[in-house]
């Protein structure tokens, strides 16, 4: 199983939409939707719609919000993701895939920005091109890894 982990600080605007997506997402094993709140009053966790999803509080900060949500899941493959990103087509089954073959422990897809602009189009581009290179992916490219 998959646990998707959703650092969230004031996501209200994005939160349905990215759980809309991941629901809508094939996984051959089953995922979990855990969001962790980092804003006291739960802006983000209190919007959400869909009974199923794992709502969580924590301290602000990115870092102590991906952790109570790796504490909390479930699945055997973590999978951040932030509230404003969204996965290619099979994407779940895809990560399994791959993670599940010994050769890989963690990975990351692409970047791209939904964008007409050449500037950020170039810099989705150099983004992909750089974690690639140097094996260090930015945030943005929904990072996934065996738990251990």
């Amino acid at each position: 199983m998959i646990s998707v982990i959703i650092p969230a600080l004031n996501e209200s605007r994005y939160i349905n939409t990215v759980i809309k997506h991941l629901t809508e997402q094939p996984c051959e094993n089953g995922h979990e939707i855990i969001v962790v709140d980092g804003y006291s009053t739960g802006s983000s966790i209190n919007e959400i719609h869909n009974p199923d999803v794992v709502r969580l509080k924590s301290e602000k900060g990115r870092a102590f919000q991906m952790n109570a949500g790796a504490e909390r899941a479930r699945g055997k493959i973590l999978l951040f993701l932030h509230a404003d990103t969204r996965l290619p087509d099979d994407a779940l089954n895809k990560i399994e895939q791959v993670l599940y073959d010994d050769s890989y422990v963690t990975g990351a897809f692409d970047l791209g920005i939904d964008s007409d602009k050449f500037m950020l189009k170039y810099a989705s581009e150099r983004a992909s091109k750089r974690s690639r290179m140097n094996r260090i992916p930015y945030g943005d490219q929904a990072q996934s890894g065996l738990s251990v």
